[in-house]
């Protein structure tokens, strides 16, 4: 994979694979902006794959991209 389309913005998000996916559930936290990738019609370079495992099943796929400064949002979460 060398490059990326987005057809919605997409959140930014940092993961340590060796923590505990956070749930959401019960959560008391107030919405707060998030970084996020604007949608447009331009690729956006991928420097790197990965498949890290999780601890409750299923699979992720993890993209770093080369987002330009230009791209970033903030959205509401």
């Amino acid at each position: 994979m060398k490059a990326v389309r987005l057809s919605q913005p997409a959140l930014l998000s940092g993961c340590n694979g060796n923590q505990p996916l956070a749930s959401g559930e019960g959560s008391t936290a107030k919405k707060s902006p998030a970084p996020a990738v604007s949608a447009k019609t331009e690729p956006i370079p991928v420097i790197a794959v990965a498949y890290p495992p999780i601890r409750i099943g299923g699979s992720l796929v993890e993209l770093e991209l080369q987002v330009p400064s230009s791209r970033l949002m903030e959205l509401t979460r």
